[in-house]
């Protein structure tokens, strides 16, 4: 019968140290798992703590910005009516005719007695909210300039001004809107007047490019520079004429996306701009007349204004 060979001492020895290095590495292992984790925790912890911090601190820096805000904010209340829209006179630009003459009625809303001025556009920036305006040509930019504060920010695209708006609770005028504001109630051939000196910054007598706002007379509504300094941007997406317009000035007439809470550009479509720039010539900036811009434009010659609604009561 042949016999079994026992394991010696030092196979036992051998064995038992195998086993006692994988029980080891297994531990290693675990605490590694263990260790990862609590540290994942900690940092999730750390995460979750922060993403509840930030907002609280956002929103403190927010409300104390917007209060700033309301504070250099002046409206003047543009009163319910009905109007003609357009104009059947000659203009400068065949493809960009206020055809046809249309009945459009309008509620009464609030418009932002001059253009957003640098300095108003400011707070929106430090909230973190707007972005900084830019244009091919910085150096026309009233942005960040000395003694331009009150000078109507320029460069900014469709998507900024509205963005402006919407964090102060308003919006872009209408088309609608706009020109009704413009005319002030009264039938001048500008915004406040028949002489383009007495109401608009424009190319027979700017100096330093875009001026201080409200330095020019307001027209009927007590509006200031509806005419001239710069164009300012509309909500309407652009339309050759006025074949198949809104006939009330509420109706946003083209695409409209909501903001989250910055608003974009809509890449592929113009937006009407109004009012005439600084180096404009009076032949262009007649309440009725219309110009385009692509909604991304940052030129140093557009600019907005905004509006708010009123309760229907106050209408």
């Amino acid at each position: 019968m042949e016999n079994k060979v026992k394991p010696d001492a030092a196979a036992k020895e051998e064995a038992k140290v195998e086993a006692q290095e994988s029980s080891e590495h297994l531990l290693s292992l675990l605490l590694v798992v263990f260790t990862i984790a609590a540290i994942w925790g900690g940092l999730d912890s750390d995460l979750r703590l922060e993403k509840s911090r930030k907002p609280i601190e956002s929103s403190a820096k927010n409300k104390r910005l917007r209060a700033e805000i309301e504070e250099i904010l002046v409206f003047k209340k543009v009163p319910k009516g009905v109007f003609q829209m357009g104009s059947k006179e000659g203009f400068l630009w065949k493809d960009r005719l206020p055809t046809p003459v249309h009945t459009v009625s309008v509620e009464a809303f609030l418009m932002s007695e001059t253009e957003v001025t640098v300095a108003q556009y400011k707070k929106c920036f430090d909230a973190g909210i707007c972005t900084e305006p830019t244009a091919q040509y910085p150096e026309y930019c009233s942005w960040g300039k000395p003694g331009k504060e009150n000078h109507p920010v320029n460069c900014v695209d469709w998507g900024q001004a509205r963005t402006f708006a919407v964090w102060v609770n308003a919006e872009l005028p209408t088309e609608a809107q706009w020109e009704y504001a413009a005319r002030g109630g009264e039938s001048f051939k500008f915004a406040g007047s028949n002489d383009a000196d007495k109401v608009a910054w424009y190319v027979d007598n700017y100096i330093t490019h875009t001026h201080t706002v409200k330095t020019k007379q307001a027209n009927g509504y007590d509006l200031y520079d509806m005419n001239g300094n710069v164009w300012e941007w509309t909500l309407d997406e652009w339309h050759p004429n006025y074949e198949g317009a809104p006939n009330n000035a509420e109706t946003v007439w083209g695409e409209l996306r909501a903001c989250t809470p910055k608003c974009e550009p809509i890449f592929g479509t113009d937006r009407i701009v109004r009012g005439g720039g600084y180096f404009d010539s009076e032949l262009v900036f007649q309440v009725a007349h219309r110009n385009r811009k692509q909604s991304y434009t940052q030129e140093d010659s557009i600019g907005f204004r905004i509006c708010r609604a009123l309760p229907q009561s106050a209408n």
